[in-house]
């Protein structure tokens, strides 16, 4: 089970799989913003306190740094998840990584509603948790991610040239 990143990874600079998957789909900005719900926002989709203003450049130390605490907060997140210890350790890493960021981009609380998707992953139903991933509002709002992360759950995220 994934716990901790890579300590010689970090060390190195070398980013991860799932590092690389959340900073291509939560994009990059250097100056905070509000986020489509109205959240002060900053680097890759790092949420501000709520009376920070828009328009605030930070260095990208800062936000890298944001960035790895982020992405360490959703791992231990991970952990959180309402499944059994059984469930957590059949996920195959590329699975972990996309519950990780789901949890990265939309947070623990609302993961944990998905309970039909949960409890598919329980069963070791993966068709079955694969497709309530996608029948959520969370879909509608990140379409493209959304199918991705869907494909990458099913272990079939290289199929792009197969019908």
């Amino acid at each position: 089970m994934m716990a901790k990143r890579d300590e010689i990874a970090d060390l190195l600079g070398i980013i991860s799989p799932l590092e690389t998957s959340i900073k291509k789909h939560e994009g990059f900005r250097k100056k905070s913003y509000l986020d489509s719900l109205g959240n002060p926002t900053v680097g890759w989709g790092h949420l501000l306190s709520s009376d920070t203003p828009a328009g605030i450049e930070y260095p990208e130390l800062v936000l890298e740094e944001f960035f790895r605490q982020d992405v360490d907060a959703a791992i231990e997140d991970f952990g959180r998840l309402p499944l059994s210890t059984k469930s957590r350790k059949q996920l195959l890493p590329a699975q972990q990584e996309v519950l990780i960021e789901m949890i990265f981009n939309m947070g623990l609380p609302k993961v944990k509603r998905f309970k039909k998707m949960l409890g598919a992953i329980e069963r070791g139903d993966t068709e079955t948790a694969a497709k309530e991933m996608m029948k959520s509002d969370w879909a509608k709002q990140v379409g493209g991610r959304a199918r991705t992360l869907q494909k990458k759950f099913m272990g079939k995220e290289n199929d792009k040239n197969k019908r």
